[in-house]
């Protein structure tokens, strides 16, 4: 009987019936309940992995350098790439601040040249509005340019069409929000 209960193949039989009980009692782990825990996570292809990871990081890259960079570039916080990437930003924010400072009128202008003054082609300078000169100028082509926007209130005052030009000075970026 010795040889019998020292077989190998007679390892594998339980030798008591609560053998199951006693090796749940020693190691809780092995319990069903833990052991559906691990199944329940998504379980993706390698290959999966590895695109999803490399687009969210592109996209992370790309709003760093669309969003985060040039504000920290424009507070001197980081340092431009170039003397031109630095001329090209203040130029960029120099249009945003021309493009956002309110037009003036004849009533907010602070001098209005006369009638017999204007002539085609010729910009009279009317004021100033956060560091960005506003010239008022007689144009009858259709290529006005971003900078330029036709003026009703001058329209009607002159009696022909009439736009106002905007040219920011150095400073008028830091009126931006």
């Amino acid at each position: 009987m010795l040889p019998l209960l020292l077989s190998p193949a007679s390892l594998l039989i339980p030798l008591a019936p609560h053998a199951a009980t006693t090796l749940l009692s020693s190691d809780p782990f092995s319990d069903p309940v833990f052991t559906g825990a691990a199944q329940a996570s998504l379980h993706w292809n390698p290959a999966m992995t590895g695109i999803a990871c490399y687009a969210a990081g592109m996209c992370m890259l790309t709003w760093w350098d669309e969003k985060v960079l040039p504000k920290l570039q424009r507070d001197g916080v980081l340092p431009y790439h170039s003397e031109e990437d630095r001329m090209i930003d203040t130029q960029k924010r120099r249009r945003e601040a021309a493009a956002a400072a309110r037009p003036l009128t004849p009533l907010t202008a602070a001098r209005q040249p006369l009638a017999s003054e204007l002539d085609q082609g010729a910009c009279h300078y009317i004021g100033t509005v956060d560091n960005v000169r506003q010239y008022v100028c007689v144009r009858h082509d259709d290529a006005i340019g971003d900078e330029c926007e036709l003026s009703d209130e001058f329209s009607e005052q002159y009696g022909m069409p009439v736009v106002i030009c905007k040219k920011a000075e150095a400073g008028a970026e830091d009126f931006l929000p």
